[in-house]
């Protein structure tokens, strides 16, 4: 019998808004797998990658930089956003596209923060950004 190749255990949390799920109990696989999916369930083993929006640039106005929303971005929202430091590299960082991970270790790499509070910034940030329409994920 051949065994497969041996994979540490591993156990990821998502947060879901459970108020979108309703009532579980009678649904298939395949229409409980859309209603988690629409949620904002993750069903892949890959961690998910985010992108900054197209309908917002980068824009260093008197050494400071700001988020511009231009194009469809206007609708949405009609301002500009500063950056601090933290906040800029970030946003460099996903407009690359980048993993949670990456995020942190951005951080990690650029500034004097503890892994653990690069990690609560960057899901923070994540979780306003996505709320925001500012950022997407793949």
């Amino acid at each position: 019998m051949l065994k497969k190749k041996w994979i540490e255990p591993m156990m990821t949390v998502q947060k879901i808004e459970l108020a979108k799920l309703g009532d579980v109990s009678s649904l298939s696989d395949a229409e409980l797998k859309i209603r988690l999916e629409d949620a904002g369930y993750r069903f892949s083993e890959k961690a998910p990658v985010y992108f900054s929006s197209p309908n917002y640039m980068v824009r260093k106005i008197a050494g400071e930089a700001v988020l511009v929303s231009v194009g469809a971005g206007v609708v949405d929202f009609c301002g500009i956003i500063n950056l601090n430091e933290t906040a800029e590299a970030l946003w460099e960082k996903l407009q690359q596209g980048a993993t949670k991970e990456e995020l942190v270790q951005r951080l990690t790499e650029k500034f004097a923060v503890s892994e653990a509070k690069a990690r609560e910034d960057v899901e923070d940030s994540i979780k306003v950004l996505l709320e925001r329409g500012m950022i997407s994920c793949e």
